[in-house]
Parts: C-alpha cells; sequence; structure tokens
C-alpha cells in the first residue's frame, strides 16, 4: 500500500501565540467520494475507513506568505540565544516547510518537495540532538517519521514509528506509531504480527459501548478483521465486523460519502468471510446469540448480492429466506422474502419455487401472524407479491388437480383459493376465484362446501353478470338435489341409513335453495323446473300451506308448460282440503273438474273429497252455532255428490240439528225419509235416540218412555241399557194416570233389581218408589223402601250428602210416625201398664230421631232435636195429666198428686236438657222453625229463664 495515503497533506491556519502547530490530517480529505464496486475479493484500502481526529479548519496559504514567516524564523533564530525562543522557532520552521512541500505537491513539483521534506526533517533531528529535554520527544519523534515517510526515507520512518510504538501511554502519536507499525506489517503479508500490533492499537483506553474510542480504533478493528481473515480465521473476522458495524454504522438517509464506503467496505468482507462459512446461518446463529442489530438486514442483503454475483442462486435465495425466518415480524422480511422467490425462480426447481412462494402467502395473507403481531397495513407491494404468488400456487395446484383428477389435489386448490378470497376481498377477480373454488369443491366430492360458495355468487353482491348469477343460483339447487338424493339413496339402504330427521333437514335445505333461486331469477327458463321440484318437495316434508300457495302462483310464472300448470290445479285442490280450507277445497276441485282429466279411480278419489269438503263445511258451521247453515250443506252434499260414502252420514247429522234448533217436523221429515233410503245402514240404531229428543220436547211422555224401553231391550251397550231404564220409569212417573204410575214402579223396581250400583242411584230408585206409593197411598210399601234406603247407607257407610239426606228423610219419616203412635198413648188405670207401654214407645221414638241426629241434616236434625225434647215434655205432662185411681181421698190424693210431681221432674229435665241442645245450634248460625218452637217449649218449661222477648228478639235479629 503505498504509504502516501497516510500523509495526505492539508495547510492549516497559523493560530495566534505560540502554541499553534500543525495538525496533520489524514484521510477525510484523500477520501474517494464514489462507492467502491464490489469484488469477489481484493485487499483493503483505508480510503474508505474514517479516522476519528480532531481536523482544524485549514486554510491554503500562499508560498510568499509561507517563506516570508520562514525568513521571520530564520531571523529570531539568528538573533536569539534563548532556549526555549530557539525550540519554539525550529518547530515552526519545520511547520513551514512541511507547508511549503505539501504546497509543491499539489505543483506537482516532486523534487523541490522533497527538498522542503528534507529541511523539516533536519530542522526535527536538530530538536532530538540538541534540546531532547525541552521538546515533547513523542510529538517530534512522529513528526520526524512522517516527514521521512513523505521524504521517501522509509525504513527510518519505520525505525521511529516502530521505538513510538513501544512506548506506553495515550498518546495519539503512541496510537498511531503502532497503527503505522500494523498497517506495514499487513502489507508485508506479515499476518500474525499485523494481528499482534493491531490488537495494541484496540488495547488502548476504549470504550466502544460509550462511544468513547482513540482516533485509530475502527481502522484498526476493521483491519483486525481483514487480518483475521487473511489467517482464515473466518468467525473472528466475522465477530469484528459485525462488532465495527456496531460502531459506525448509521441509516442511509443520515450517511455521508465516507461512512457509506466504510460501511458498504465492512459488509462486503463480512459476505467474503462468511462465505468461508456456512452463509447465512453463521449470520442467524450469531444474531440469535448475541441479539439482532438494525444493520442486520443490510448484511443479509450484502451476502446475498454476494453469492447473486457469482449466480450462486439457492445460495441467494437462501440468504433472503434466511433472514426471514430469523427476523419473521421485521418490516422488510415481505420483500426480502420476494427477492428470495425472484432468484429461486431462476433456479428452474419448480418445487422449490413453488413452496416458497406458499410460504409467502401464508406468512402475509390477511389475518396473518404477521400482521397480527405487528399490526402493520399491507403496503402496495407486499400487496402485489402476495397477488403474484397466490396467484402461481393456485395455477399450480388447480392444474396438478385437473390432471390427477385427486379429490385432494382439488380441496389443496380451494385451500389458496380460499386465502385469495380472504386476502383479496374486493379484488377484480374475487368472483372469479370464488367461482373456481367452487368449481374445485365440487370436483373434490365437498358438495356443501361447493354450494357455499355458489350461494355467495348467487346471492351476495359482487361483479358477476346476471347470467352467471343465475347459473351459480341453479348449481346451489343441483348441489342440494345430489346432496338430498344420495341421502334418500342412503335411507334406503339398511346397512347404512340415514335418520329420517337429517334427511328432513337437507330436505328443507332444498326447498329453501328452490324458492331462493325463483325469487330471485324471475323469468329465468329453469324457474318452473325449480319450482315445480320444490312444491313436491314442500308436500313431502308436509309443508302443505306453501306448497299452495307455491302451486298458485305457477300459472303466472313465465316458460311454465300445462302439464305444471295441471300438477299445480291437483295441489291447491289437494292442499287446501288438506289445510281444512274446506271452501277454498271445494272451489278448487270444481276448477279441477273443468279442465282436467284423470283415470277413473283417481276422479273418484277428488269426487270423494269434494263430498267430505262439504261435509266439513257443514262441521264448521255447527261448530260455529251456524244451525242452518250446517244443515243447507249436510242437505246439500247429497244433491252435488249424490254417491258419496258420507251422503247417509250427512243426512242423519242435518236431522240431528234439525232437533237441536226444534224444528222437529222436518227433523222426522228428514229421519222418515232416511229409514226408507238406508234401511240397512247402522245408524238406523241412532233413531230412537233422535226420537226420544223430539217426543221429550213435545211433552209427549208415553212414546218418549217406549223409546226409552226399545232402546233399553236392543242396546248392548250397560251404560245406555241403563240409562234407557232409568229415562223409561222416569217417563212413566211424569204421566198421571194410575198405569203410568204401576209402569214406573215396575220400572223402578227393575232398574233397582239389576243396577243396584251405582248405590246413589238405587237410593234415587228407592226414593222414587216412596213418592210413587205415596201418590198411590200404599203406606206400608213406602215404610218398606224407607227401611231399604236406611239399611243401604247404614250397611255401606255412606257419607255423601244426598245418601244422608236420603237416608235421614226416611228416618225421620219412620220416627214421626211413632212419634203420633206415642202421643195416642192415654195413661189410665192402672197406671203402671198404661206408662210402661207409653214409655216403651218413648224408647223407640228417642232411638228413631237420635238416629236422624246422627245423619247431620239440617234442618231435619233440629225437627229431631225439638221432637227428642218435645217427647219428654209430652210425657211428663201425659204422667201429670193421668188417670186418678178411684176411691181416694183428699189426702191421699193430694199425697198421690205430689208423688206424681216427683216422678215428673226427671222428664222435665230430660226435655229441658234435649231442648237446649238443640238451641245452641243458633251458635253455629241455624235458625228455623224447630228451633224457634225449642224456645217457645223453653219458655213453658222454664219461664223465669226464657221469657225475655227482646233478649230472644235481639239474637233473633242478629244471631
Amino acid at each position: 500500500m503505498n504509504n502516501l495515503n497516510y500523509y495526505c497533506l492539508r495547510p492549516v491556519s497559523l493560530l495566534k501565540s505560540s502554541v499553534s502547530f500543525l495538525l496533520f490530517v489524514m484521510l477525510s480529505s484523500c477520501a474517494v467520494k464514489e462507492p467502491i464496486r464490489t469484488v469477489y475479493i481484493h485487499e483493503p484500502t483505508l480510503e474508505t475507513v474514517e479516522y476519528n481526529v480532531e481536523i482544524l479548519p485549514s486554510t491554503k496559504l500562499p508560498v510568499a506568505s509561507l517563506e516570508q514567516a520562514r525568513d521571520s524564523y530564520i531571523k529570531l533564530l539568528k538573533s536569539t540565544q534563548n532556549s526555549e525562543i530557539i525550540v519554539e522557532s525550529l518547530q515552526r520552521l519545520a511547520e513551514i516547510e512541511s507547508m511549503i512541500a505539501e504546497n509543491k505537491l499539489d505543483q506537482e513539483q516532486q523534487q523541490q518537495m522533497k527538498h522542503h521534506l528534507q529541511i523539516a526533517a533536519g530542522y526535527y533531528q536538530q530538536l532530538l540532538e540538541q534540546y531532547p529535554a525541552q521538546i515533547n520527544q513523542t510529538s517530534i519523534r512522529y513528526q520526524l517519521a512522517r516527514v521521512s515517510d513523505l521524504e521517501g526515507n522509509t525504513e527510518f520512518s519505520q525505525k521511529l514509528l516502530n521505538q513510538l510504538s513501544q512506548l506506553k501511554g495515550e498518546q495519539h502519536e503512541i496510537i498511531e506509531a503502532g497503527f503505522r507499525m500494523a498497517e506495514t506489517a499487513f502489507s508485508r503479508k506479515q499476518y500474525q504480527s499485523a494481528l499482534k500490533l493491531y490488537n495494541g492499537v484496540l488495547s488502548h483506553k476504549n470504550e466502544p459501548q460509550k462511544g468513547k474510542l482513540n482516533r485509530f480504533y475502527n481502522a484498526a478493528l476493521f483491519k483486525r478483521g481483514w487480518t483475521h481473515f487473511k489467517r482464515q480465521k473466518y468467525e473472528l473476522a466475522v465477530n469484528d465486523f459485525i462488532g465495527l458495524l456496531h460502531i459506525i454504522y448509521k441509516p442511509a438517509e443520515k450517511r455521508n460519502g465516507i461512512d457509506n464506503n466504510f460501511i458498504n467496505e465492512t459488509n462486503r468482507v463480512m459476505s467474503l468471510s462468511l462465505s468461508y462459512l456456512e452463509g447465512p446461518k453463521t449470520l442467524s446463529k450469531y444474531f440469535y446469540k448475541n441479539g439482532h442489530a438494525v444493520f442486520e438486514a443490510e448484511l443479509y442483503l450484502s451476502l446475498a448480492n454476494f453469492y447473486l454475483e457469482q449466480e450462486r442462486f439457492q445460495d441467494t435465495a437462501n440468504t433472503y429466506f434466511t433472514f426471514v425466518k430469523s427476523k419473521p415480524l421485521d418490516i422488510l422480511a415481505p420483500e426480502f422474502e420476494q427477492h428470495g422467490i425472484d432468484v429461486l425462480s431462476k433456479t428452474g426447481f419448480l418445487d422449490l419455487v413453488m413452496d416458497s412462494k406458499e410460504n409467502f402467502v401464508k406468512h402475509y395473507q390477511t389475518g396473518a401472524y404477521y400482521w397480527e403481531q405487528t399490526g402493520r397495513v399491507r403496503t402496495e407491494p407486499v400487496s402485489n407479491w402476495l397477488y403474484k404468488n397466490i396467484t402461481d400456487v393456485i395455477n399450480f395446484y388447480h392444474a396438478q388437480a385437473q390432471q390427477s383428477k385427486n379429490p385432494q389435489d382439488y380441496l389443496a386448490a380451494a385451500k389458496w383459493y380460499r386465502v385469495f378470497i380472504k386476502s383479496f376481498h374486493d379484488h377484480k377477480e374475487r368472483s372469479d376465484k370464488q367461482w373456481l373454488l367452487a368449481e374445485a369443491l365440487n370436483d373434490a366430492g365437498d358438495i356443501e362446501g361447493s354450494i357455499s360458495e355458489y350461494q355467495i355468487l348467487a346471492y351476495q353482491p359482487n361483479n358477476l353478470s346476471n347470467q352467471r348469477k343465475e347459473e351459480a343460483g341453479f348449481r346451489v339447487v343441483l348441489g342440494r338435489q345430489n346432496i338430498f338424493t344420495a341421502l334418500t339413496n342412503k335411507k334406503t339402504d339398511k346397512n347404512n341409513g340415514t335418520s329420517q330427521k337429517a334427511l328432513n333437514v337437507f330436505r328443507q335445505q332444498l326447498i329453501d335453495s328452490g324458492m331462493a333461486y325463483k325469487n330471485t331469477f324471475i323469468g329465468a327458463k329453469r324457474v318452473p323446473q325449480v319450482v315445480a321440484q320444490t312444491i313436491e318437495l314442500q308436500l313431502s316434508n308436509n309443508q302443505i300451506a306453501p306448497a299452495v300457495t307455491l302451486a298458485r302462483e305457477v300459472p303466472s310464472i313465465e316458460w311454465v308448460t300445462e302439464s305444471h300448470r295441471k300438477r299445480a290445479r291437483e295441489v291447491v285442490a289437494n292442499g287446501e282440503f288438506d289445510l281444512k280450507h274446506y271452501a277454498l277445497a271445494e272451489v278448487a276441485f270444481i276448477q279441477l273438474f273443468k279442465q282436467d282429466r284423470y283415470q277413473a279411480s283417481k276422479m273418484q278419489i277428488f269426487h270423494e273429497r269434494r263430498a267430505q269438503a262439504i261435509f266439513k263445511q257443514a262441521e264448521m258451521a255447527k261448530q260455529e252455532q251456524q244451525f242452518t247453515q250446517a244443515i243447507e250443506h249436510f242437505l246439500r252434499l247429497g244433491k252435488i255428490e249424490p254417491k258419496s260414502k258420507i251422503r247417509s252420514n250427512a243426512e242423519f247429522d242435518a236431522a240431528t240439528l234439525l232437533l237441536q234448533i226444534k224444528d222437529y217436523a222436518r227433523a222426522t221429515a228428514v229421519l222418515e225419509k232416511f229409514v226408507l233410503s238406508y234401511p240397512e245402514n247402522p245408524l238406523i240404531a241412532d233413531l230412537p235416540a233422535k226420537l226420544i229428543v223430539a217426543y221429550e220436547a213435545l211433552e209427549n211422555w208415553q212414546e218418549a218412555a217406549k223409546q226409552y224401553e226399545i232402546v233399553a231391550k236392543t242396546s248392548t251397550d250397560e251404560k245406555i241399557t241403563r240409562s234407557a231404564i232409568w229415562q223409561a220409569a222416569s217417563s212413566w212417573m211424569k204421566l198421571d194416570d194410575t198405569k203410568s204410575q204401576n209402569k214406573s214402579v215396575a220400572t223402578w223396581k227393575k232398574y233397582i233389581k239389576k243396577y243396584p250400583y251405582p248405590v246413589d242411584l238405587a237410593l234415587e230408585a228407592r226414593n222414587n218408589l216412596i213418592d210413587l206409593y205415596g201418590v198411590l197411598k200404599v203406606k206400608w210399601k213406602q215404610d218398606f223402601w224407607r227401611r231399604k234406603i236406611i239399611i243401604t247407607v247404614d250397611s255401606y257407610k255412606l257419607q255423601d250428602l244426598r245418601a244422608r239426606t236420603l237416608a235421614a228423610q226416611s228416618q225421620l219419616s219412620l220416627a214421626n210416625d211413632n212419634y203420633i203412635g206415642f202421643k195416642a198413648i192415654k195413661l189410665t188405670q192402672p197406671l203402671r201398664k198404661s206408662l210402661k207401654a207409653k214409655r216403651k214407645k218413648l224408647t223407640l221414638l228417642l232411638k228413631g230421631y237420635s238416629k236422624v241426629l246422627d245423619y247431620r241434616i239440617q234442618p231435619l236434625s233440629t225437627e229431631a232435636g225439638h221432637k227428642l225434647g218435645e217427647s219428654y215434655a209430652i210425657l211428663a205432662k201425659s204422667i201429670l195429666d193421668s188417670e186418678r185411681p178411684k176411691g181416694m181421698s183428699e189426702l191421699e190424693l193430694e199425697e198421690y198428686e205430689t208423688l206424681l210431681e216427683e216422678r215428673v221432674f226427671p222428664f222435665e229435665d230430660d226435655a229441658i236438657n234435649a231442648l237446649e241442645a238443640n238451641i245452641t245450634l243458633t251458635k253455629l248460625g241455624v235458625w228455623d222453625l224447630w228451633i224457634q218452637k225449642s224456645f217457645s217449649q223453653l219458655e213453658k218449661l222454664m219461664p223465669a229463664r226464657y221469657v225475655k222477648p227482646e233478649v230472644i228478639d235481639d239474637y233473633a235479629t242478629d244471631p
């Protein structure tokens, strides 16, 4: 290397005072301004290395001024003996001679330049030899080495520099001397010595992490890296170069020419070093271990360019891809990955290229991890790369699928179509890609997936023509139809069946697809075909109302055929009937009979359905209590459909309604006609019941009873028979003549004998016999049935109100008979005998009334309670009023009566107790005739206590 590169001379301004000195400037003024083109390998230069030296502003001084200054110092030197002035003058003279030499160099006067340098060297030699103690020897030796080298005395210069480099200290001259020696060793290929010297320069007090470096640090680090490279220590070289970049790196927009050249040269030699290692892999490992750096991408780019210049395309692509793998979220990752794809495309390895394109799409598709983590918005270049790559991937896989016909290949293509649609939702080609996606899914056998895409194409906003949208809509229908057909076939396969529920779901989907197609693509030629199928599907899915509604639209649909219209009329007629729209169904069948012809068996079914429609209209009118309307419907059925199977039912129901609206004359006429028209009809058996209604309505109880007896004889239903006997007895009972009364008695006895159960009804039948024997005045038979009622209630321990009431009434009636007999017994002499008979009757009476009380029926209980007390009172009074023995003296009579009174007192007490027990019912809010009578009786028995009208009145008005 030419040593002149180290000593480019620049004039400096002379500073005030004696401390002004000439600063020597390196490299910054001599640097080449244009970037150096990277080549495969060449020796390093320092043209691009920036030395961090302090540089004073320089000014070119005219030679005349320098010579004038030189002459002044020479005169001063000759005129003084002062050593300090001499030393200062010698230094200034050496500097001035150096500056004159630089001017001569600029004027290309080489010989004169050397002459002035020799003079400068003489001054420095003189200072070292004569004034060693008064000078900075390090600085003077350095300057001497400098001018000696420029003069061409290299050996002497190297000797001085070597001496300087051995010195200790942080003076820049010592550091520079070491650097010069290192450079010399490097140029002489003495790499071991150079490494040691570069390490010496770098070992001075430096703090790179704080930016505190000596002025030769960067250059030394750069050259040490080269030294490692020369020694084939490539990893050490990489470490030095990356360490240097950490110091000198600046973003491109902040670099000057020197910065740019220095960084480029470092990147170049870095790439060279990496090429001897594992290339990008080495970089990746380094940054993984030591942490990422801002210049990392630039290193990968430099290495990629290095490989590219050598046409090592795979290595180039791998460099780009390694960066992306190392820093997947870097802002340059998409660009680098695309560069890798572009380079790889030159290799002709299609598989590698497609893999790389797939990776790019995965990395930068919409919603990819890259965008989620960085929050960046996809730029136009990235979008363009993504579009190109995904298009290539799609075309590759779809072409492969079309060749192989393998469903998995079609699904692979479909996957990338979906990525395109997701990533380019608003792209003009989005609909076309979605169409191809639908086709790919269909070819893969994913019919559902294909349908979903066609659904979007047909019914969502896009740039497709109406014709293509209609085609998409029809393909939705076809797809649904294929699925449904396949499931229907599985349904018939016992070994691989499909549930009816699932089948219904897919049928409904096919229906919905058909309706959407029909409603959207009005006027399309395939609409009638789709509508016809949809109607049949609705019917099979039991969607009668929608099917009828759609069938009614058929005549107005464009391109519809007559066969479609005929089927639609049939659907409307049957559908309205099934929907219970019977009036509409009747009209629809009339239209059908006017316009269409079917086989006789089918026509018979339609006629019967019309008859049923009329019958149902009658029933609906009946349900809404529009009886007149219902009767007319029932009767017109036979006129419109005389051969209908339900004609007889209609006429029978008409008669029933006529009875219901009390049009008995017309009802009779209909029923008589019914008997003549349908003598074998099972409904004949129901005629007595109908006639009974009429007879009862007319109060013709005798005929009603006869009809009931007919029903009782003919019915096989036990309940009906029992009810008929009951009603027959009731009907006979309503007649006044003795014959009818006896018929009623006989019928009630028949009922009791045949139907002892339910017990409550049998009790009522016995009670009816009591009433009938009362009318017939057969008292003993009345009492017989009364006892039957009591025995029944007691034996079954019946507790319902009606049973207890009937039993209490019967018991009270029997007790009252005893009461009458009790009152009729007179106490005569002998008193003991007559009293015994009366008391015996009293015992019976008391037992009977007590039993009435046991049934707990008011007011029967109050009557029984009163008569209990009254019976005691009657006995007491009877004793007092009894016949007196004859022949008694007055005294004996008086004693006798006293004795009677004593005998009477217990009976009076019993009477009072019984009556008071009866009146206690007033506390329960009971007040009736028998309570009132009990109070009246107590007033007689205990006047002092009970003759208080005001109290009784108050209680009576406010119990």
